[in-house]
């Protein structure tokens, strides 16, 4: 209840003192907090891959807390498993607005992409980011990033020579 009292203190002497309260009930509900997006699983990281090759990574994106809007995710290859400084793969994916309102909801998706040249070399990280350009309020925004470990080769040019010699023991030395 919300209470109005007038002469709260009883300092004016009144006629009807039973009028001066006025009670309105009111409910009192605890606010749902913002959404919260993650990414709760990701796949098809290989163990290894090589510059130039493509990969698809598939994301599992999770909200809880109040609705979302619309946002992007990103994958980007990188020396650490924060994904800064890193490279993008692909052009990241929209993830649909959630609407239920409180509750945990899902979207899956997939960001395809080539290991770019010019990134990290050897032991790296393929970091998925939900929310990448930080689009919605959240709860939580420290949470947004999975990451899986990746060993990137260098690519190396191949070339195709033919010898038209015969090769013998006599003339192997002047080969």
């Amino acid at each position: 209840y919300i209470i109005a009292r007038a002469d709260a203190n009883s300092n004016i002497g009144e006629s009807n003192e039973g009028n001066n309260n006025k009670a309105v009930s009111i409910a009192i509900t605890k606010p749902v907090p913002n959404a919260d997006l993650y990414i709760s699983s990701m796949s098809g990281v290989p163990s290894s891959a090589t510059v130039g090759d493509a990969i698809t990574v598939t994301d599992t994106t999770n909200k809880s807390g109040s609705p979302a809007g619309a946002s992007t995710n990103m994958v980007y290859l990188s020396n650490n498993s924060s994904g800064s400084g890193g490279i993008q793969i692909g052009s990241g994916r929209t993830v649909p607005a959630f609407t239920s309102n409180p509750g945990t909801q899902t979207n899956s998706g997939s960001i395809s992409g080539i290991i770019p040249s010019g990134g990290c070399i050897g032991s790296c990280y393929i970091t998925a980011i939900a929310d990448a350009d930080g689009a919605i309020s959240e709860t939580n925004e420290s949470n947004n990033k999975n990451a899986t470990s990746i060993t990137i080769n260098k690519w190396l040019y191949r070339q195709q020579i033919t010898i038209n010699k015969t090769i013998t023991p006599a003339n192997l030395t002047n080969f």
